[in-house]
Order: structure tokens, then C-alpha cells, then sequence
């Protein structure tokens, strides 16, 4: 069907795929899970609620996913089966922010959960009881950087692989669902969005959508042992690896646009479809910010409040993120080697 879908997870037993749906000219979603052998879908769906798969069960036999209530401004983890009809039941409340994680066993949930140390961009993974509500960290991110975000979890490894954001690279890790054996595996310039374990040759594969290139790392070696390059012209926003032949992905048949977010009331409000595979935005004062990713060269935009384009600023090969500066005359470039100003 025609639509916007999202936040794509492949099962671990790699038959089913769960993802977020927006069919065209709707503004409901649906969480929906298929079955990849068959072709076979389960829908669910409500008016006035957004639905984002969270992460799947270590057994495949159930989905966590995460509802918005837009009038109530609520948000409210679930696990549901994955049949879509044995059971369907709410566990706790939770923060706007999507967040992604796995169940492990019965009643043990590993999720990101942010406002680590009380600020609100740093995240920590957590391990929640969910008979006893309690929780305790598993991954202590530093301060000074963007925090660590849930990737995958290995029953076979009894590990949970993540992410930690730091300044112009992100560092591979893998530890223990009780947070313990910690290994840093992998420095990288790009962002490691999600990756899957392929127990047959005990590497990680993940995609670097914006590069298009395939990397498998080797847990037994510790280092990258292959990388290709995607041909086509084809763009991915989301991706799962079956096996290091196979990727399940998600293609951008429309603009990923900019929208503006009323936090009162949990509104989107989309601006004009000027520019296409938008990285990130940034406001500034009658207007905003963005970095625009195409033929492999990222572009800064300068905005107004429409969403037009009044400039373009800077167009380089390297990838960047851009910040305002409250209380200063400038903007600030995130580039992988070093941070600049214009």
C-alpha cells in the first residue's frame, strides 16, 4: 500500500517484520506486523493514537510497541502477541521520545530510556522488572556525550549490543543483559542506526543509509572483515539484516519532509516540500536550519518559516550536523573530524 513507513524491526527468529504505518491521505498510523514467509499482515489501529514498535521479544513470541494518546498527551508501553490475539496488555507509562529496546526472558525488559543524569538529550539503557516496575541501568554513558541507544540483543550471546553518540563518531558496544562484560568494539565516523547478529558466521551486520554501504563485523576476529557498496539510485530510511546476502529496508518513496511539532498539542504541521532526505534542522530566529543529503554531498539550507529556501550555505562530501548557538551569532557544524563555525 501506498504510505510513510516507519521504524522497520525484523524478529529474531527473522521470519516477521513489525514497522509503523501511515497510509496516504490519512493521518492515522498502524502497528502492523507481517509475516515474510507468507506475505500475511496483522493490522492494529485507532483514531487519535500513533503506534511505534519498540523491540520483540527474545523469542520472537510477542512485540513491545509504544502508543500516544494525542488528546490526553500520554504516552504508554504494550506488549502484544504476535498473532495479534492471544494477549494484548499495557505495562507502564512512558516519555514522548521513541526509544527501542528487546525483551529478555519472561518479565525483563532492555530499553534507551533518556533524561539520564536529568538532561534531556543523554540516554542510558536500562533493565526493567516488569512484574516490580523496578529498573537499574546496565550502560553508564559519559556526560560529554549524546548517550547510548539500544541496537540488538543476541539470546545465543546472552548480549546486548549498542550505540554510544559521541562528538563527530559513534562507538560499538556489547555487555551483558545484567550490564556487565563490557567491550567496546568498533569506532565509527557515521551513525550506527540498527544492526542485526548472524549467529551462522557470529558477525553484526549494519547500513549506512546515507553512505549505501553494508558492513559485517567479526566478533571473533573484533574487526571489520567485509564492506560493500549499494548500487542505484535507490535511498533507504530504515534497514534490517537477515543474513549478510539479504537486507530488509525501507525506501523513501516520498520527501522526507520537515514538520513542526506543537508540543501543546502534539500536532504536526508540515512545511513545504522544497527540499528532499533531510538529516537534521536546526531554528533560528525567523526560520530554520537543515542539512539535505543527495548524490552523496550534504547541503546546509537556511529556511524561513514556511519551509522555502532562502539559501544554500555550504555543500561538502563530508556528513554533518548542524546546531544553533543561544546567545551567539553563529551556527555550529558537527563534521566526523572536528567541530566548525560559520
Amino acid at each position: 500500500m501506498d504510505g510513510q513507513y516507519n521504524i522497520l524491526l525484523l524478529s529474531p527468529d527473522k521470519n516477521y517484520a513489525a514497522f509503523s504505518f501511515i497510509p496516504e491521505g490519512q493521518d492515522k498510523s498502524y502497528l502492523v506486523v507481517k509475516d515474510l514467509r507468507d506475505g500475511k499482515e496483522q493490522r492494529v489501529g485507532e483514531a487519535k493514537f500513533h503506534y511505534f514498535p519498540m523491540g520483540w521479544a527474545s523469542d520472537s513470541s510477542s512485540l513491545f510497541y509504544r502508543v500516544i494518546d494525542v488528546a490526553n498527551k500520554s504516552c504508554k508501553v504494550w506488549r502484544i502477541s504476535r498473532d495479534f490475539s492471544s494477549s494484548n496488555s499495557p505495562l507502564f507509562d512512558c516519555e514522548l521520545r521513541i526509544t527501542f529496546g528487546t525483551g529478555v526472558g519472561e518479565n525483563s525488559f532492555i530499553y534507551t530510556k533518556s533524561n539520564y543524569r536529568n538532561r534531556d538529550e543523554l540516554s542510558a539503557l536500562v533493565n526493567r522488572n516488569l512484574l516490580t516496575g523496578e529498573e537499574f541501568q546496565i550502560t553508564s554513558p559519559n556526560i560529554n556525550s549524546h548517550g547510548d541507544h539500544f541496537l540488538h540483543y543476541s539470546e545465543a550471546l546472552d548480549s546486548v549490543f549498542f550505540e554510544r553518540r559521541q562528538l563527530g563518531y559513534s562507538e560499538l558496544y556489547m555487555t551483558g543483559a545484567e550490564g556487565g562484560n563490557l567491550v567496546k568494539l568498533y569506532e565509527s565516523k557515521s551513525r550506527i542506526w540498527s544492526a542485526n547478529y548472524d549467529s551462522s558466521r557470529n558477525t553484526l551486520i549494519w547500513m549506512q543509509p546515507f553512505e549505501k554501504k553494508i558492513y559485517e563485523y567479526s566478533l571473533t576476529s573484533k574487526q571489520l572483515v567485509n564492506t560493500i557498496q549499494v548500487l542505484g539510485e535507490s535511498r533507504y530510511s530504515s534497514y534490517q539484516s537477515i543474513d549478510w546476502k539479504n537486507m530488509l529496508v525501507v525506501g523513501y518513496p516520498y520527501l522526507h519532509q520537515l514538520n513542526e511539532l506543537d508540543i501543546e498539542s502534539l500536532t504536526f504541521t508540515e512545511l513545504k516540500k522544497e527540499i528532499a532526505y533531510h538529516r537534521s534542522s536546526s531554528p533560528k530566529e525567523n526560520g530554520y536550519f537543515a542539512v539535505a543529503v543527495e548524490n552523496g554531498k550534504s547541503t546546509l539550507f537556511e529556511l524561513d518559516l514556511e519551509g522555502a529556501v532562502v539559501a544554500s550555505r555550504l555543500s561538502v562530501e563530508e556528513p554533518f550536523d548542524v546546531e544553533t548557538r543561544k546567545g551567539f551569532d553563529e551556527i555550529l557544524l558537527k563534521f566526523q573530524e572536528s567541530p566548525r563555525s560559520l
